[in-house]
């Protein structure tokens, strides 16, 4: 299961310091996604079957392009695997819409380091994340 993990530090070199701090929590141990938020299926796969036109987090990909990229982003970056999770089925726009992916990532400290920098770009400073061994969560809301 995931934990929820807050930091608070001081403004200066706080993102270093969240980073170490997770790094040091991170277990290397596998895991799986929190089923509240599944079922969760294979990324890739989920956009080769969805005909959605804006299959994932409307309100941060301009469209299944933009997503697809960033889904891309994340393997090149090194994940593991990549979930889809959240799903709702939405057949009057053509498939499912989601708005949380879970990386899975290895306990490798430049792909942890890629992933953190990833997720602040995303979402801002990072006092609060979800991390769970080897997963790390974005969810756009």
């Amino acid at each position: 299961m995931f934990k929820w993990l807050r930091r608070l530090f001081g403004r200066q070199g706080a993102g270093r310091r969240r980073r170490n701090d997770w790094r040091n929590d991170f277990s290397g141990q596998k895991a799986e996604p929190d089923p509240q938020f599944g079922p969760y299926t294979n990324a890739r796969d989920w956009f080769r079957s969805n005909q959605h036109a804006h299959p994932l987090a409307s309100n941060r990909f301009h469209g299944r392009s933009d997503a697809e990229a960033f889904l891309e982003e994340m393997y090149r970056l090194g994940a593991v695997r990549v979930l889809v999770g959240n799903v709702t089925d939405e057949p009057e726009d053509g498939g499912q819409y989601a708005d949380l992916l879970v990386a899975e990532i290895p306990f490798d400290l430049p792909v942890m380091d890629a992933f953190l920098k990833l997720w602040e770009k995303e979402f801002g400073r990072m006092d609060d994340y979800q991390a769970s061994s080897t997963l790390l969560y974005f969810w756009w809301d």
